[in-house]
């Protein structure tokens, strides 16, 4: 019987490849193992997406704190001012003792958000309206509780509006106007930031939506190159098999690869190739036995005839004597 020429050990036939020659297991396992590539491909980039978002949320909290703090500032240097002129527009002296001594509660607010604005790490420029504001602020104190504090428990209005003017009112403009500055620069790189975050968003989706295509076309093409080739291979072996069935035996696969699909459709070819041999040499010997038996009737015949003709003779023979 004719060997199949596709048998592990010898080189591939002619048209074979490298891919074909792969075993079925390999090619599903590959086209699975794309899939699964894809999905960890993405989900990587998301976890690294996610990273980044964390990181982009971080520098908003510390924006909106960093703005909070310097609020704080603004809105207690405001009561101290408040608590300044309630102490002289105050009548009973229990009212004015309590308006004073509100203060040194804002003054710690005051310091408490100073301190936590600095934790932060500052510019050059916000260190410096920082320390404006700190110096200014220590100085309104001092004026007030050394001038305007005297003149309210006195009740010297006019003197205390006109040391309040050229005095006390220039330092507190001079803090709100210091965080006032820092306010507006906060803002602005808060906005930036957030406007950072939006656009890393922005991109992160992007890219997370370029890889899953990408991604999802290599993995559908990997797919679909397995499928046509296993069908392929199987529809060439079912024609053979078919073929069989009906008796035609010069079907063949012409599967030259190297897989389970390859080798089988080599099998099947070479078994095919071998029973048309063994019919050809059977029909072979059924024209010979054919021949030799019409040549068996011509002798017989011949043989026959011989009798008759012998008999005849005999009979004339016998007549004669």
């Amino acid at each position: 019987m004719t060997t199949p020429t596709d048998v592990p050990g010898r080189a591939p036939a002619a048209g074979s490849s490298w891919w074909g020659d792969r075993g079925v297991k390999t090619k599903v396992l590959t086209a699975v193992g794309a899939a699964a590539g894809v999905a960890l491909v993405v989900g990587a980039t998301a976890v690294v997406g996610l990273d980044s978002a964390a990181e982009r949320a971080t520098g908003l909290n510390a924006q909106v704190t960093a703005l909070t703090d310097v609020t704080a500032m603004r809105g207690a240097m405001k009561d101290v001012r408040i608590k300044t002129r309630d102490a002289l527009i105050s009548i009973d002296p229990a009212r004015v003792e309590e308006a004073f001594d509100a203060i040194p509660e804002l003054q710690a607010r005051f310091e408490a958000a100073r301190e936590s604005y600095e934790a932060a790490g500052l510019t050059g420029e916000q260190q410096a309206l920082v320390t404006r504001a700190e110096d200014a602020f220590q100085e309104y104190l001092q004026v007030g509780e050394t001038v305007l504090t005297p003149l309210a428990l006195a009740n010297d209005q006019a003197a205390w509006d006109e040391a309040n003017q050229t005095q006390a009112k220039p330092l507190g403009d001079e803090v709100e106007e210091a965080i006032a500055e820092l306010v507006e620069i906060e803002k602005a790189e808060a906005a930036a930031a957030a406007a950072a975050a939006e656009a890393g968003a922005g991109q992160q989706r992007l890219l997370v939506l370029v890889v899953l295509g990408a991604g999802l076309a290599v993995a559908f093409g990997l797919g679909l190159l397995v499928a046509r080739t296993l069908a392929r291979g199987v529809a060439r072996v079912q024609s053979v098999a078919e073929g069989l069935a009906t008796g035609d035996l010069t079907r063949t696969s012409g599967l030259t690869t190297r897989d389970e699909l390859g080798r089988m459709g080599a099998a099947l070819d070479g078994a095919v190739t071998e029973l048309r041999r063994v019919m050809g040499t059977v029909a072979g010997a059924a024209d010979a036995v054919a021949a030799s038996s019409e040549e068996l009737s011509a002798s017989s015949a011949q043989i026959s005839a011989s009798a008759e003709e012998t008999s005849a003779q005999s009979g004339v023979v016998a007549g004669a004597a």
